[in-house]
């Protein structure tokens, strides 16, 4: 009951390029450190890790399921826990661009929500406010 309140929130700000060779660099030149794969074996990424492991949370705990494939209707009919990607001007094309490329990993798109984060940070220059 409790856990319908809870939102998951992912940063992705930071570009790969500084991860990858450089061979590999030019031709993924805006790509997300999420997009990278976590292991070598089944080449999952980051960004597919996490949606997958909201959406076991989601059946698991939200539909009864207990985890198991057998729910009562497809994934589709309900929704999965909401997912916020803050991305910067670097990250956000190529995030969005991957998840529409994987199908969000299965995620309802009305729970994925991008948020670009501006260059500059509001900020007040004093404690009165101004």
């Amino acid at each position: 009951k409790e856990l319908g309140k809870v939102g998951f929130c992912i940063v992705a700000t930071e570009s790969a390029n500084d991860l990858l060779c450089d061979s590999k660099q030019d031709e993924n030149a805006k790509m997300s450190r999420l997009q990278l794969p976590m292991d070598l074996e089944t080449d999952t990424s980051y960004l597919q890790y996490f949606i997958e492991y909201i959406l076991a949370v989601s059946d698991k705990y939200m539909h009864g399921s207990g985890g198991s494939s057998e729910t009562s209707g497809s994934r589709s009919d309900y929704p999965s826990l909401p997912l916020c990607i803050m991305t910067s001007n670097e990250t956000h094309e190529a995030i969005q661009d991957f998840l529409d490329k994987h199908d969000n990993f299965g995620m309802d798109s009305k729970c994925i929500t991008l948020v670009c984060r501006q260059y500059g940070v509001p900020a007040f220059s004093d404690s009165s406010g101004r």
